[in-house]
Formats: structure tokens, sequence, C-alpha cells
């Protein structure tokens, strides 16, 4: 039924809860005459004998065109409260003009109680200029059926002058209890605001604090700073707690509660299923916040053991964008609680401590990556420096097996013929270069020494000396360094070409060797064949092979070729 009414005498084309109320009246104003007006003609044409309303036993046609006014007028009323219309409440007043002060006429206009209500109605819809212009439409309404009455009704009582003063100063009276009404009303209106305006700055202070422990708390520490917080600020909450959603949404946990109910709570690991009939299941499931009052026979509230005192709850989701990730609970000890004003102001408040649980995962996620990421990047350096270290190790060791077998390779240049020579001296410059692993300078009786050493993946493995006429300066400085690093380069490459040259060499020799092999059915063909190709690979004066095994006394037996 409630719903039927609701539906029928909506209130969504008002915005603000003064036009709403303003809607109300309109709906209850016009209903309360219809019914007048329902109730008057039966009663004033077949009780009272109205002439206006009955002639003969029979309605008149002033009373069905009074009627019919009535509810032309009340329909369009309620058609204009129903769409907002701003004239609607114009609709009202002529409506009651119509249904009451025009049954006054035959009384002469002698009560003024109908014209009191007509300025409180007045009054009510446009405040104290609409209550001022009913008491001149009354007024005016007096004197001209004063004028009018001996011509137009002269059936009707004449009015007496000397009562216009009486009506008048009642009319007065009325007026001034609206203006009182709408000074209250006023002053009721601007505390309300106060106290929203009050609420909203404890809403931010608090916002504002649990945002400023955002980089100095854990997630676990924010969310029980959080609910001491809000118990704290809000004395009508005597216990606060906030569920959080696990990552498959079925199930919100208690993560924090306060008190040391809360605290046995938490041990308990509380938690209830999404959707499941409970306060907070229904508010995690559907993402509407929800106020439920204990002993309520349509309640979802369940009764807990831990605390009964509570006389109403409400549950106020935790959203972020269009997620729900947990719910904001509240209890009070006031049944009155969560009224008016006071859900929205805790939804803002579920909205922002959303806000800063999301942030604050994502700042521990963050840092996660990063632990994560440092951890890669140490890895993955110790691995690069192994690496090198390897590559280091190889290198030399290539280096020196590549001069081992090369000896001396050593070039030289004489300037005073341009010729090219091969073989080098071991110069004091050309040690130390090698030695300290840099470039040195020195003055001979010819002019400028420099040398530099010769480098490869960081190993030194040769220098090169040269002798100007003049000091070197910082570009010829830098030009011998950078063919240094390229030479370095290319000799590293170079020798890993011959390298790789001579081991397909070698490879070669050896599947001709193999390939001889197949050709002999013999162990002596198979020795005296292998004796020979290595005699001949190796350049070698004199060769041997034998065969045999030590025997007891350490002496080889068996022949030998």
């Amino acid at each position: 039924m409630r719903e039927l009414l609701a539906r029928v005498f909506t209130l969504k084309a008002y915005k603000t809860p003064v036009e709403r109320e303003r809607g109300r009246m309109l709906y209850a104003v016009t209903l309360f005459i219809m019914a007048f007006a329902f109730m008057y003609l039966p009663l004033g044409a077949f009780v009272l004998q109205d002439p206006i309303f009955t002639a003969a036993g029979q309605l008149t046609s002033a009373a069905v065109l009074w009627i019919v006014t009535v509810v032309a007028i009340a329909l369009v009323t309620l058609w204009g409260a129903r769409r907002g219309w701003k004239l609607a409440p114009v609709s009202a007043i002529l409506l009651y003009f119509v249904a009451n002060i025009l049954l006054q006429f035959p009384s002469g206009l002698a009560s003024s109680a109908s014209f009191v209500f007509l300025v409180l109605l007045g009054g009510l819809l446009y405040g104290l200029y609409g209550g001022l212009a009913m008491m001149f439409v009354s007024v005016g309404t007096i004197i001209a059926y004063i004028f009018l009455q001996p011509v137009a009704f002269p059936q009707f009582p004449v009015y007496n002058p000397l009562s216009l003063g009486y009506q008048s100063f009642d009319l007065l009276i009325a007026l001034a209890f609206v203006y009182v009404y709408l000074r209250l009303a006023s002053a009721r209106e601007q505390q309300g605001e106060v106290t929203a305006t009050q609420s909203r700055l404890q809403l931010a202070q608090i916002t504002t604090t649990i945002a400023a422990r955002l980089d100095r708390a854990s997630l676990p520490g924010l969310l029980n700073g959080a609910v001491d917080l809000i118990r704290d600020s809000y004395p009508d909450m005597y216990h606060v707690q906030i569920f959080l959603l696990d990552d498959a949404q079925q199930t919100a946990r208690l993560a924090a509660s306060t008190g040391e109910v809360g605290q046995l709570l938490l041990a308990r690991a509380h938690a209830l299923g999404v959707g499941s009939q409970s306060v907070i299941g229904q508010v995690s499931a559907t993402g509407q916040p929800v106020v439920a009052r204990a002993g309520g026979r349509d309640s979802i509230h369940r009764r807990n053991e831990l605390l009964p005192e509570t006389a109403a709850e409400g549950a106020f989701p935790l959203r972020v964008g269009n997620d729900v990730i947990g719910v904001l609970d509240l209890q009070s000890r006031s049944a009155e609680a969560f009224t008016g004003e006071e859900a929205p102001i805790f939804q803002s408040l579920a909205d922002s401590v959303a806000i800063v649980i999301d942030n604050v995962r994502l700042n521990e996620e963050t840092q996660l990556r990063l632990a994560e990421n440092e951890r890669l990047l140490t890895e993955a350096q110790a691995a690069m420096h192994e690496v090198d270290m390897l590559n280091r190790e190889l290198t030399d060791r290539g280096w020196q097996d590549f001069i081992r077998v090369r000896r001396d390779v050593a070039y030289s240049y004489n300037g005073a013929d341009s010729r090219l020579d091969d073989g080098a001296d071991w110069t004091p410059g050309l040690n130390e270069a090698i030695e300290a692993g840099r470039a040195v300078q020195a003055e001979s009786d010819d002019g400028n020494l420099i040398a530099l050493p010769l480098r490869v993946r960081g190993q030194v493995i040769g220098a090169l000396e040269f002798e100007l006429a003049d000091k070197p300066d910082q570009a010829t400085l830098a030009l011998l360094q950078q063919v240094i690093e390229r030479l370095g380069v290319s000799l590293d490459s170079m020798r890993s070409f011959e390298q790789a040259r001579e081991y397909a060499a070698q490879q070669e020799r050896v599947s001709d060797i193999s390939a001889r092999y197949q050709q002999v059915n013999t162990v002596d063909d198979l020795l005296r064949i292998t004796l020979d190709e290595l005699s001949d690979t190796l350049g070698a004066n004199r060769g041997a092979i034998r065969l045999g095994v030590l025997a007891a006394n350490g002496q080889a037996t068996n022949g030998a070729h």
C-alpha cells in the first residue's frame, strides 16, 4: 500500500527537501479539500437543507456546478503537484476559495475562520508575501461583497461593515502566525544547514586524518585507526567495524573492529557470506546501504550476543568505482540513529574510507613490485658481473694462448725513412703503460714520448708508444684513445677468427686421419697411420707409439712401435 501511494503521489519532480515538503503539502491540502467537498455536499443538501444545494428535495444546478468545479480544479492541482508545476499552489488556493469561501456568501461572510485559513494557506505555500496577498484577497472579497450584495445577492444577509475591522484584525493575527512560523522554519533550516556544515567539516577532518596515516601505516594499522577515529568522532556509534571482501568476492571478512568485543570477533575470524541474510551480506551483494533496527518485523538485523545493546545498525558499502571492496558497519544504542541526513554523511564517509583503502593497497603493491624489481636488478647485476668476469678470464686466457703460440707479436715504425718493421723492443714506456694500465708521457732527447695500454674487454694485452715532436694535446689524446679502443675490438675479433680457422683446419685434418682409419683392417696399420700422419702434421723429428700395461714390478709389458 505504501509503495502504491508513493507511486501515485510521487515527489520525483522536486529536487530539494523544501520543495518536496511543499509538494507533500499540495497533495495533502488538495485531498483534504476534496474530502470536505464530498462530505459537505450531502450534508448541506439533505441534512442542513441549504437552499444553495437543494430545492424540492433535489440537488440544485448550483450544487452540481460547485462540485464539478471543485473536482476539476482539484484534478488540475494534483496533476500540477505531480509534475512540479510552479503554479500548482495557485490552483490549490483557488480550489480552497471555490470550495469554502464561496459557501460563506449565503451567511453574509460573517465568519473569519475561512479567511484566516486562506491567509495561512497562502503563507505556507508562498511564504510571508503569499500570506499578505491572501489577506488582501480576503479583504477585497469582503469589500466586493459589500458593494455587490444589494444588487447581485439581494436574498443574502446584509454585511455589517463593523465586522470588517474585527475580521481584518483576525487576518493580521493569522499573518503574524505565518510570520512567526516562517521565522521558526527559517531558523530550523539554518540550524540544519549549520549541522550539515558541521557534519561535512567533521567528515572532511576524519577523511584528512585517515589519509594522513596513509604513508605511515600498513593496511591493518590504518583500518584499526579508522574505526577508532570514527567511533570517537560520532558518540552515538558505540561499535564500529570494517569488513573487506576476499579475492573471490564470496566472503566479507572482519578486518577491523573497536573495543574488546572487536578483538574477540577478530580472534574468531568473524566472516559473513556475500548475499547472506544479514546486514553485511546484503550490503556487500547489492552495493547499497542498509539500515536495520532491532526488533523490526522486516529487519534483517541479527542480534549478536557480544553486542546486545545495538538498537540500530547501519551498513554502508565501501565502493571504488563500481566495485564493492567491503562494508563499513556502524552500531548505535539509539533506535533513531541513521535518520534524516545522517545516512548520506555516513555513506560519504564510507566512500572516503574506500578510497584510502584502495590507495594503501596500491601503495603496498607498488612497494612489493619495487622490492621485486630491486631483487631482480641485483640478481641481473650479479649475473652480468659473473659473465663479465668469465669473459675477462676467457679473454685473458685466449690472448695468453695466442701470444704463447705467436711468441713475439710486435711492429715498429721509423719516421726517418717511413719504414714499418717487424719487431719492437720493450721500452720503459711500454712496460710502464702495461703495468700501470694507463697512459704514460715522458720527454726524450728527440721529442715527447707517449705510451698507452691496449685493452680488450678490460684486459691489458699490450701497449703502443709514439715519439712526437710536440707535447700531445687533449684532442690528440682523445684520437689515440678512440683508435686504441677500436683496435682492441678488432684485434679480439681477428684473434677469434684466426683461432676458429685454425680449429677448422685441425678438425679437417682429424677428419682426414679418421677417413684413413676406415681403410685399414689391423691394429698395426692403425698405429702406423697415426704415427705417420701426426709426425707429418706436427713436423716431428721422431715419434713413437707404445701399447702395453704396467706389470707388478712397475715395468711396461707387450710390444711397441
